[in-house]
């Protein structure tokens, strides 16, 4: 072993150090607990560490320093020349943590110096570099670190508790070859805090709190602290899956020859979800990696990967950037390194119209521009260049089953390949050009690509609506007159405060001058373009993958939004693009899609690059759903109104349906009644000599009365009948109005033309589901969801609009059936599957008992609801309903004892109350209803029930005044209550006014 050691030191005296650690290793293995051999390998790691970061190679000097201080930490040397390492790192608080530990131990000058002159070094710069909570220990923080991830904060407070957790739940944090670098860029929120806590019971988290800067300049602070060899950004709104930062790192490290990796993301506009339990709202899939294909747009996505090394050839992100240096960064090392597309779902990216690539659409076409001037030229040059990106396409496509037909890429490469014609592409591009990236973001088949989901959310912050304001979300098939037609009975009935968002059904709609005229000079007027995604809903039975079970579906389909500014979006046509007289925002438009073929609409000395950013050709017809969840992402109030623009409404309208909404506490969605429809919300108006019109909800399924003209009224009914003029029907629905005042009518599903409901509802049970191409069958599959969620559906029973005759055509008819065997196979495999199981079969059970009732067979209602608890015991619906039904046939003992047996968690609450206290008062025990009543005001000052109650108490008691005050309190509370006109009544009738009663 002497002589061992002594050639090892003769290498090492030499110069030879690769050799040293060669003869090392073979030494170790022979006796791996040498002290002799441990000394040298102390030194040979020093002396190889001290080398490798004067040559810059951070990553592997660090691998030996560490080694060294692990072997040897009494080493004064390795000490020294760790912390000077640590002090460059701007690792101020691990370096005095170093020397403070070796000086505790052992007297030394030198490393007494340098603690001193840490001490000394400038406040504010320690401030700025790194916080001062960081105990850092070398030793262990860089041994076995791989991946640095770097979180960049801004007034993010909302955000970081979430993204921490991701993190310290990756698999590779658990293997402790994850550190989390946070850099707080000067925040008004107390993101510091909750970083300090998890560093509290975490390790390798570090906090580096600056000034304002820009992101990039944040990204390039972490990346210099960073201990990893691998370098990924973790946005504080955006998740991963549990281990994609290992399959990520992994694949670097099987593929020496790549710099940079990237994923497919899942996408959800709910904040704060998991990539397990969050709502699927479209997916990501990006393209195969190309050179050429990178230069026309960014596709590596909000979470690639990359080599640390890459930035010591190439650089930093340039911080003068706010959105697209990440882009500028990737096609400046694109000049001679390879990038991997992983098609793996790896990610979950939360779309914001708040995110920085959305905020300042101009300052990012600005950006975007810069980065084109310089590398369109450089990339794109010759028609060789575009000729590969158009093969790397061709054989994407040969591998992929999921391709577009009309690829954007191929047409913007196709459209500049016939411009240059193998020239090189001019150096002054137009100055106006607007690149988009989502026009390149391919979405994601649900029934294939995206794996099955946590159907639950986890609790988030809601989003914040303006109060008591109505977002009109107006349909339009495409008529201009008739759109025009519904919007003047709108702007003549709708006094309340509102928005109206028009979204055109036809992608190829050209708004015609009245309307753009409108939407420039209303500020509550906006146009938003929907975009199809043209899905297929496939049928349970073909053996096609069926539509996957209720996940609160928010739908796949796009959108833009026409305006958060006041300018609006209107789709631009080419022939009016033109590039000596740039267009105004309102002209232009925000198109997003590339021309399909050939270059026939160029004007005469136009770039097709100009032309194919800008430009937009017809897309797939837009669907129902993806129209309305366009229309719910832009709009602003706090309650959200979907009308086609078909319909006339009338005097009145928009009030009664917010009433009906407002009166009762469970209230989900509300419709009208309506002509031309069938169903409960159907007004048939038929001629005179037919005696009149009814009202369909005269039907055996219903117990409200039917409304019936008095032969007075006739000649109106027969004048509807040939007429649309707006008058005769505005008179006829305040003559309905009248005579049906406060009725509500609960019915499980509600009819496409008009429908409210809250924005809550929306955050609570999701957007529609977009792969139901028909109005029908979206509607249906939401109202369900609504239910399912615990919201009732309600009639607005005095509302009525005017809605044509429309014939359904033969087609359409079979399109309906096949959706109607999708919506069947969706929510059977929901069923057999668990998935929601309970809440789909409360709701059956709640609606089967209703009809059952309906129809006078009580018993069965009974039954069917009695069922339902046996096997759903903490379904409070159930219970509640079961105990309605008893006392409407005033069995009230066996309504009290099912409220009591009922599980103490469902013990509380405002129904129970109710309905304990309607026992009470049904089986004569009087002080205990009045108990229930006063409990009940307590909780709800105005509720119908408590003063309802105390008026019957009034009653006994001879109180008939107070009796009185107390009936009409309620009323006014509850004008839809019915019980209380009935007690006034009878009050009124004991009292000899028959007249009143």
């Amino acid at each position: 072993m002497d002589n061992t050691v002594s050639k090892i030191r003769e290498l090492i005296e030499s110069g030879k150090l690769a050799e040293a650690e060669s003869a090392l290793a073979a030494a170790l293995e022979s006796d791996p607990a040498s002290r002799d051999i441990l000394n040298l390998r102390a030194e040979v790691s020093l002396k190889l560490g001290a080398s490798l970061w004067d040559k810059g190679d951070a990553d592997r000097a660090l691998d030996y320093l560490t080694h060294a201080l692990e072997i040897k930490p009494t080493d004064r040397n390795i000490v020294l020349k760790c912390g000077e390492v640590l002090i460059e790192l701007e690792q101020i608080e691990a370096a005095k943590n170093l020397y403070t530990s070796y000086l505790q131990k052992y007297a030394d000058n030198e490393i007494a110096e340098a603690l001193n002159n840490i001490d000394n070094i400038d406040k504010d710069a320690i401030e700025k570099s790194v916080s001062a909570s960081s105990n850092l220990r070398l030793i262990k923080k860089q041994k076995n670190i791989k991946v640095s991830a770097i979180v960049s904060t801004y007034n993010s407070e909302r955000f970081m508790r979430g993204c921490l957790e991701d993190l310290v739940n990756q698999t590779l944090y658990k293997k402790g070859e994850l550190e989390i670098i946070v850099i707080d860029s000067g925040s008004e929120q107390n993101e510091r805090s909750i970083v300090e806590e998890f560093q509290q019971t975490h390790k390798n988290i570090l906090y580096i709190r600056t000034e304002r800067e820009t992101i990039y300049s944040a990204w390039n602070r972490g990346i210099k602290a960073a201990s990893g060899k691998y370098i990924t950004n973790a946005n504080t709104d955006d998740r991963h899956r549990k281990d994609a930062l290992e399959i990520m790192a992994d694949t670097l490290d099987r593929n020496p020859n790549i710099g940079l990796v990237y994923a497919d993301v899942l996408r959800s506009a709910t904040e704060n979800e998991t990539f397990d339990r969050h709502t699927p709202f479209g997916a990501y899939k990006w393209k195969d990696y190309s050179r050429e294909l990178l230069t026309l747009c960014c596709f590596m996505g909000p979470q690639p990967m990359w080599r640390k090394s890459l930035h010591e050839r190439y650089g930093y992100f340039d911080d003068s950037f706010t959105s697209s240096g990440d882009w500028e960064f990737w096609l400046r090392i694109a000049e001679d390194t390879q990038m991997l597309h992983i098609p793996e779902f790896l990610g979950l990216y939360l779309y914001s119209r708040e995110g920085a690539e959305h905020r300042d659409k101009d300052k990012r076409t600005h950006e975007d521009m810069r980065i084109l001037q310089k590398y369109v030229p450089k990339y794109l040059s010759t028609a060789e260049d575009i000729d590969r990106g158009l093969h790397h396409l061709n054989q994407m496509e040969q591998h992929r089953a999921d391709r577009l037909p009309d690829d954007v890429l191929k047409n913007a490469l196709t459209q500049l390949k016939q411009f240059i014609g193998g020239a090189i592409l001019p150096q002054n591009l137009p100055t106006d050009i607007s690149v988009s990236r989502e026009a390149f973001e391919e979405p994601a088949s649900l029934g294939k690509e995206i794996p099955t989901l946590a159907q639950d959310t986890q609790p988030h912050q809601q989003k914040t609506y303006q109060t008591d304001f109505v977002s009109i979300i107006l349909l339009m098939h495409g008529n201009a007159d008739t759109t025009r037609r519904c919007l003047r009975s709108i702007r003549k009935h709708t006094p309340e405060p509102h928005e109206i968002l028009l979204v055109p059904l036809d992608p190829s709609f050209d708004p015609p001058k009245w309307m753009r005229k409108m939407v420039k000079e209303r500020q509550n007027y906006r146009l938003v373009k929907p975009v199809s995604q043209d899905k297929e809903i496939t049928d349970h039975s073909t053996g096609n993958p069926p539509l996957p079970p209720f996940n609160k579906r928010g739908g796949m389909g796009g959108f833009r939004d026409s305006q958060r500014s006041s300018k609006p979006v209107i789709p631009a046509r080419p022939e009016s693009f033109s590039k000596q007289t740039p267009l105004s925002p309102l002209d232009r438009g925000e198109s997003e899609r590339f021309p399909t073929s050939g270059n026939d609409n160029l004007k005469e000395g136009q770039s097709p690059i100009d032309f194919m950013l800008k430009g937009g050709f017809p897309e797939k017809n837009i669907t129902f759903a993806e129209a309305c969840n366009a229309g719910i992402i832009n709009s602003r109030g706090d309650y959200i109104l979907i009308i086609d623009d078909r319909v006339v409404v009338t005097e009145g309208w928009l009030s009664g349906m917010l009433d009906c909404l407002r009166r009762a506490d469970d209230a989900g969605i509300i419709g009208p009644m309506m002509t031309n429809v069938e169903g409960p919300q159907s007004v048939i108006i038929r001629d005179p000599r037919g005696q009149g019109f009814k009202d369909s909800s005269d039907s055996k399924t219903s117990t409200d009365s039917t409304f019936i003209l008095q032969p007075s009224s006739l000649p109106l009914s027969h004048r509807i009948l040939e007429s649309s003029n707006p008058e005769l029907i505005n008179q006829f629905s305040r003559e309905f109005r009248e005579r049906n005042r406060y009725r509500r009518v609960f019915v499980g599903r509600l009819k496409a033309p008009c429908l409210l409901f809250r924005h809550s509802l929306a955050d609570t049970v999701g957007l529609f589901d977009d792969r139901f191409r028909s109005a029908e069958s979206a509607v249906d599959d939401y109202c369900l969801r609504a239910s399912m969620e615990g919201f009732s559906n309600f009639i607005a029973g005095d509302v009525l609009i005017s809605y044509p005759k429309h014939e359904i055509t033969l087609t359409d008819k079979r399109e309906i059936f096949k959706e109607r065997r999708s919506f069947v196979s969706k929510w059977t495999v929901a069923d057999e599957e668990g998935t929601n199981s309970h809440k789909l079969q409360a709701v059956n059970a709640l609606m089967a008992s209703r009809e059952f009732s309906a129809k006078g067979d009580t018993n069965k209602g009974l039954s069917v609801l009695i069922d339902g608890i046996g096997s759903y015991p903490d379904d409070r619906r159930l219970h509640h309903a079961l105990v309605a039904l008893l006392i409407d046939q005033r069995r009230f003992r066996d309504a009290l004892a099912v409220l009591e047996v009922m599980p103490e968690s469902l013990k509380n609450g405002k129904r129970w109350l109710e309905l304990a206290g309607t026992c009470k008062e049904g089986l004569q025990e009087y002080d205990e209803a009045d108990a229930f009543a006063d409990n009940l005001l307590a909780l709800d000052e105005k509720s119908a029930v408590a003063l309802n109650l105390k008026g019957m108490r009034a009653y006994r008691q001879v109180k008939h005044a107070d009796a009185e005050l107390f009936f009409r309190m309620a009323i006014d509370s509850d004008p839809g209550f019915g019980e209380a006109y009935a007690n006034l009544g009878a009050l009124k009738w004991s009292a000899q006014d028959h007249e009143t009663a």
